[in-house]
């Protein structure tokens, strides 16, 4: 195996969600914009979980073949963020994806990518 083939890669996307939805409440719209994120990202779903908070707020938690996506809302601001961690490389052009599902929305995506070797 080449010192290539051994290297480790990580993506990170943080999304912030700035909407006037009223969904950040409702956890089947929830799971269903993060089965949508996965899907458009090229990401496989293995398990899906969420709570609820007393007060306000949920979070989703998709534990992914590639790792894991978790959004996290704030109704009460009408904030969600959004965060992917993946080992597989997550396009541009899936990124663009991603942001054009979120039309009704202000976001901002700041990704992170990273190789390394294994120890």
């Amino acid at each position: 195996m080449s010192k290539r083939d051994s290297m480790v890669t990580l993506h990170k996307l943080t999304i912030t969600i700035k909407t006037t939805e009223k969904n950040l409440e409702d956890t089947k719209w929830l799971l269903s914009l993060c089965r949508n994120l996965a899907r458009l990202s090229g990401l496989r779903v293995l398990k899906e979980d969420f709570a609820r908070f007393e007060g306000r707020g949920v979070t989703a938690f998709l534990i992914l073949a590639q790792s894991h996506l978790s959004i996290h809302t704030w109704p009460e601001y009408g904030l969600a963020y959004v965060d992917i961690l993946s080992n597989k490389d997550i396009t541009d052009e899936e990124i663009a994806s991603m942001k054009d599902c979120l039309i009704k929305s202000e976001v901002e995506i700041v990704s992170f990518k990273s190789t390394k070797e294994p120890l």
